[in-house]
């Protein structure tokens, strides 16, 4: 299982969520993220490794700046994209939710 791509820079962002083919799902949290959780977001779908890119985006240096930039409630946060756009924002990161996520990434 390969771990999700770091984004570091705003052209790093760009560059991911214009990903045409596939769904993007960018993990936004600040300084760590927690042990396990793509790994429970994939267990839910064995087939997202032709569907869906995943990336993390740590927010730790400026979180005010960057919540406020992506229009974020809380964090950590799933934001799910398609083609440049958003077709997703998930803030429940239980199984319950993540298991949601996952049956209308795959439809």
């Amino acid at each position: 299982m390969a771990t999700a791509k770091p984004i570091e820079s705003k052209a790093d962002f760009e560059a991911a969520i214009a990903e045409p083919a596939k769904f993007v799902v960018i993990y936004v949290y600040e300084e760590h993220v927690p042990e396990g959780m793509r790994e429970r977001f994939q267990a839910q779908a064995p087939a997202f490794a032709d569907k869906v890119e995943h990336y993390k985006l740590d927010i730790a240096q400026d979180p005010a700046k960057a919540k406020e930039k992506m229009n974020l409630e809380k964090i950590p946060a799933l934001l799910v994209y398609k083609g440049g756009e958003e077709v997703e924002r998930v803030y429940d990161l239980g199984e319950e939710s993540l298991k949601a996520l996952a049956g209308k990434l795959l439809g």
